[in-house]
């Protein structure tokens, strides 16, 4: 027979007690992250619903990149990017990351650049400072990626354009001082840079595509919690489809409301002509 424990044990163990049970948190809901951009509108206006009917909290990030590490590291069950920052994890963990659940955007991306530098082609980037958000990015991968087709190249690779990893509101700061050259950005910093920090677009990313469409934004989760919480993500995406179908069906394609919850979420609402240009060169899609 186990030994009586002595009472002032027993008393300090009812004391604490309650102080353990005080301490307890409720398990934070499942999360998905995103970004506060026009191309990831499915989830900006649907924070509310999804909370009520999956029990989900919206989380925003400032790149894609930064969702990725999120939702490798769990904190995510699902997250919103540019297909390259999931690729990029795709591959590195050969398919356990970056599994690609539904397309979201389409288009949404452009070169500005800065106006009164004579910069009216490729060329004349040369020698100049561009920036395009996060390194891994969309954006990025874009750039780099469109550079060597017009003979150019960052100078870390041997080239003479000046590739400097800048945040979106940064970089229109910059802009607007005249510390900056080029931006390659999304919707709707880019359509605020020509607005609001004297830019020129100088190429829309859709030109560079087939039939002018390319993906901007995907969801995206990783097999652990496909695995484990597959009936939850199933909803998930079934509501995505729901959101999108419902948006297209709009009089304005959704404009109106998407602009509305952008203004909620980051505190201050884009002026309707640059919301109005930023809207018309996007597209919702489940492609």
């Amino acid at each position: 027979m186990p030994a009586a424990l002595p009472r002032r044990a027993l008393l300090g163990a009812a004391l604490a007690a309650p102080l353990v049970a005080g301490c307890r948190r409720d398990p934070a809901p499942p999360a998905v992250g995103y970004l506060n951009n026009l191309t990831h509108a499915q989830a900006l206006v649907s924070a509310e619903r999804w909370a009520r009917s999956l029990g989900l909290r919206m989380v925003a990030f400032s790149a894609g990149p930064d969702v990725m590490e999120a939702l490798s590291a769990g904190s995510l069950v699902a997250g919103f990017m540019g297909p390259s920052a999931a690729l990029n994890a795709y591959a590195r963990t050969r398919g356990r990351r970056g599994l690609v659940l539904r397309g979201a955007a389409a288009g949404g991306a452009s070169l500005i650049v800065r106006d009164g530098l004579g910069i009216t082609s490729p060329e004349h980037l040369r020698g100049r400072i561009v920036t395009a958000s996060q390194i891994g990015s969309m954006p990025d991968v874009s750039m780099r990626s469109w550079l060597p087709t017009v003979g150019l190249a960052p100078r870390d690779r041997g080239g003479d354009v000046t590739v400097v990893p800048m945040p979106n509101a940064e970089a229109l700061a910059m802009l607007k001082r005249g510390r900056l050259d080029a931006v390659w950005a999304q919707e709707p910093w880019a359509s605020r840079m020509v607005a609001q920090a004297r830019g020129v677009r100088l190429l829309d990313e859709r030109s560079l595509w087939p039939d002018q469409r390319f993906p901007t934004s995907i969801m995206v989760t990783t097999r652990r919690v496909l695995d484990e919480q597959r009936p939850l993500l199933e909803r998930l995406v079934a509501s995505l489809d729901e959101e999108t179908t419902r948006l297209r069906a709009l009089p304005d394609g959704g404009r109106a409301e998407v602009g509305a919850a952008l203004a909620r979420a980051t505190g201050k609402a884009l002026p309707e002509p640059v919301l109005r240009e930023a809207w018309s060169r996007l597209e919702l899609t489940p492609d």
